[in-house]
């Protein structure tokens, strides 16, 4: 079913379309399929789309959600209020100052400080293709054309480990313990009545206990069986990230990045070169990239495919 708040415009087989912009008097609006904006997101505005979102204008300081990809024409402004989610990937000519979470991949022609957190991979390598301040994460990898500032912007990169895989693994770590510890005491304590049960002294209540105590052991053998088998594709998925890379043309003293495990603060200008983790040493390694060529909209395509992918 078609719903919509407050917000003027037309329906056709699921699509919603506004001819103008969308303000904060007509929101929030909220529609479980895709939107069409032929204008804005004015100031203040709330969109809500279990669909995709396409914006043929700006996102100013706004509230954008969708359960599918988001398309802006202009770029996304942020400020107080401005955070983009997003369910699929997020394409928008620039991006400034906002917060942004994607389940997919990312491309702009320039990202300056914004908080990012990109589950697949980032792409800046179009137009100016800047990258400067803020904390940018990505799952897989990143490319961007200039990276940090000549006023050494603090620019904080992480690519292949998202902190959120990292803190769940820690603790699944804790919480397979914790059952560990658990079982151990449980197992001794059936151990205990099973002998007395052989010794013909268990009475009719410790009967029931080791029942119950059975019981128990199945439950948390269960649960650790489940915390394992996360644990398990967690570290597949973050093996793959540890491959991850960031690319870039040129990058500036102090940027702080982080790809896989390893770390590395810039000091010295970098240009044409590939940052990866080195798991023998677990240091960041410095290799030349070429992919730097012009592509068909006269921008530098870095090391990437049409796809994103590593060339």
């Amino acid at each position: 079913m078609v719903t919509v708040e407050r917000a003027s415009g037309w329906c056709e087989d699921g699509l919603m379309e506004l001819a103008g912009d969308l303000g904060p008097r007509e929101s929030p609006c909220r529609h479980d399929g895709p939107v069409r904006i032929g204008g804005s997101l004015r100031m203040g505005s709330v969109l809500v789309a279990a669909g995709d979102v396409n914006v043929a204008g700006m996102v100013e300081d706004s509230a954008l959600e969708s359960g599918g990809r988001v398309t802006v024409g202009g770029g996304i402004r942020g400020g107080s209020t401005g955070k983009i989610k997003a369910a699929g990937s997020l394409r928008a000519r620039f991006l400034e100052n906002v917060r942004v979470s994607v389940g997919g991949n990312l491309e702009a022609e320039s990202v300056m400080h914004c908080e990012l957190s990109v589950n697949g991979w980032i792409r800046v390598t179009s137009g100016k293709g800047l990258l400067v301040g803020g904390s940018v994460r990505s799952g897989l990898h990143l490319a961007a054309r200039e990276i940090g500032s000549a006023l050494a912007t603090a620019t904080i990169l992480e690519v292949g480990v998202l902190p959120e895989f990292r803190e769940e693994l820690y603790a699944l770590r804790d919480e397979a313990q914790r059952s560990k510890a658990k079982l151990k005491f449980v197992g001794e304590a059936i151990a205990v009545l099973k002998e007395r049960e052989r010794a013909g002294t268990l009475g009719p209540d410790q009967r029931g206990g080791l029942l119950e105590q059975v019981k128990e052991r199945l439950t948390l053998l269960a649960a650790l069986g489940g915390l394992e088998a996360r644990e398990h594709e967690i570290r597949d998925r973050l093996a793959r990230g540890a491959r991850g890379w960031i690319d870039g043309a040129r990058i500036h003293p102090g940027v702080r990045a982080t790809v896989g495990w390893g770390y590395l603060f810039v000091q010295d200008e970098l240009r044409d070169i590939r940052l990866t983790f080195l798991e023998e040493s677990g240091e960041v390694a410095m290799t030349p990239v070429g992919g730097w060529r012009r592509g068909r909209d006269g921008a530098d395509a870095g090391g990437l495919g049409e796809d994103g992918s590593s060339r």
